[in-house]
């Protein structure tokens, strides 16, 4: 897979694990309550999302229909009475698309179609939107109302190729130090993207080994890496060896033990569980043998963390398809800088970081960045500027993304707060700060008319639940006018 599948696919398949683990946790409930209902709306969007800008329209279309679905139970004080119905529905479509994604690691494109499960979902849309209350339904047809297809999406080229192409030339970029900027939309200079260079990884984060500087851990992984370098081992951490040779990690005894010692019980689960299938294949599954799978799970899951470092290339690339698209769509001229890219990060950590920053950047554009006539009749440039940087400081992750727009209206927030019943005072006594904390609360939208980006009331929520969830902070400030600076520190 090209980096950009994998990272779809890595992206994907960390929001259906979570969407199972909520369908286990939630199982023998009589109803579904707004938390429910909000997280599974937030993954499925996000879903949504991803598989557009990837042209997987099998599942574009099928999450769009499932996110209208649960659009109907979004509101104060609404609930999922029929969990069966609901639960046979959610299930299916995570069957499904982790079906379909599977089908990327076999080189392969997801094209079936599900079109028994669209029209179950269809058939219950239309038995909620039926008994919605004139109001209510106005708005659902303003937030799903047709929309034009977007203009630019990702499109996976030969791997091998693309790899060679870019060891390439990985050289020449390293000695002219260039800001490198993809192809402009219509011929607009300055529009779309930049990235610039930034090899420094001297400074890693926390739990990710620092095999240049020393390493990083426990006690005894540290002794046991030491002793391995001072023996002379080669292997490489964080990237290729010379001559296009494969990835190779230095690994220390402690998870070389815990790797083998999961590998081992995995063996004796299988064969335990093959004696015990009857003539019939019926097999029994005890809860002891559930206990050890998760035990199996635990250490797998430990060297997977450990082995599994990436960077934030993928991410910035994901990010500059999304500025040009924005920018065709939308009619504005955006410019967008990445900073430290090659900063070293967990996979599963950047997934989630990565769901995030989507949302941030589409903020940006469409909030944030005024179009052309605007921006000269306030006197800036007619091209927007976002700068987007990754870093490690002080031993923490600090990402920020800083645009050059209107910055935020604080009273349009409130304004909005207030009619929706969510303010605890009056609206004079609330700060910038407070006015920002509800911004990020779920179904605060500014946005009058949606469109493809924004006027759902999810992303600022997705961040602020994203940034909670990785036990990290966040940070906004902005002024009227002048730019707005989004900041995350984990």
């Amino acid at each position: 897979m090209d980096p950009m599948t994998e990272l779809f696919y890595d992206e994907s398949n960390t929001i259906l694990q979570e969407l199972r683990k909520g369908m286990v946790t939630c199982k023998g409930m009589s109803s579904y309550g707004q938390d429910i209902v909000q997280s599974v709306f937030r993954g499925v969007h996000t879903l949504k999302a991803s598989s557009t800008m990837m042209m997987f329209e099998n599942l574009s279309e099928l999450s769009k229909s499932l996110e209208q679905m649960l659009f109907c139970f979004r509101g104060e004080g609404k609930e999922i009475a029929d969990t069966q119905r609901f639960d046979d529905i959610l299930v299916s479509y995570v069957d499904f698309f982790e079906r379909e994604t599977d089908q990327l690691t076999l080189g392969k494109t997801p094209e079936e179609r599900a079109d028994d499960l669209a029209e179950k979902i269809k058939s219950y849309t239309e038995e909620l939107t039926g008994s919605m209350e004139e109001e209510e339904m106005e708005a659902y047809r303003q937030r799903y109302s047709a929309q034009p297809k977007r203009q630019i999406y990702y499109i996976a080229g030969d791997t091998e190729s693309e790899s060679n192409g870019a060891e390439a030339a990985s050289e020449p970029e390293k000695e002219e130090k260039s800001i490198r900027t993809p192809v402009q939309p219509e011929g607009e200079d300055g529009a779309g993207a930049a990235r610039e260079e930034n090899g420094d990884a001297s400074h890693m984060p926390k739990d990710i080994p620092n095999f240049e500087n020393g390493p990083t851990g426990s006690a005894g992984d540290e002794k046991d890496l030491h002793a391995m370098k001072e023996q002379g081992d080669s292997m490489a951490a964080f990237g290729k060896g010379s001559d296009n040779s494969p990835k190779r990690y230095v690994i220390s005894e402690n998870k070389r033990e815990m790797l083998f010692r999961g590998i081992r019980n995995l063996q004796r689960m299988v064969n335990s569980l093959e004696y015990s299938v009857t003539e019939e294949g019926i097999g029994q599954f005890t809860l002891d043998q559930l206990e050890k799978l998760r035990e199996i799970e635990r250490d797998l899951v430990q060297v997977k963390k450990y082995l599994t470092k990436a960077d934030f290339v993928p991410v910035a690339k994901k990010m500059e398809i999304v500025v040009e698209e924005m920018s065709m769509k939308l009619g504005k001229r955006v410019r967008l800088l990445v900073k430290g890219e090659h900063t070293p990060i967990d996979f599963e950590m950047r997934e989630k970081i990565s769901n995030a920053l989507i949302h941030i950047i589409r903020n940006a554009v469409d909030h944030g960045i005024e179009d052309m006539d605007e921006r000269e009749r306030m006197g800036k440039a007619p091209v927007g500027l976002i700068k987007l940087k990754f870093a490690i400081e002080n031993g923490s992750l600090r990402i920020s993304v800083k645009d050059d727009g209107r910055g935020i209206d604080t009273q349009a927030i409130l304004q909005k707060a207030e009619e929706q019943g969510m303010l605890e005072k009056p609206a004079s006594e609330y700060t910038r700060e407070e006015a920002y904390d509800l911004m990020l609360k779920s179904g605060v939208t500014t946005t009058e008319i949606p469109n493809d980006y924004s006027g759902r009331g999810v992303g600022m929520d997705v961040i602020a639940y994203t940034v909670e969830e990785l036990g990290g902070k966040l940070k906004i400030i902005s002024q009227f006018d002048e730019g707005t600076t989004i900041m995350m520190k984990f």
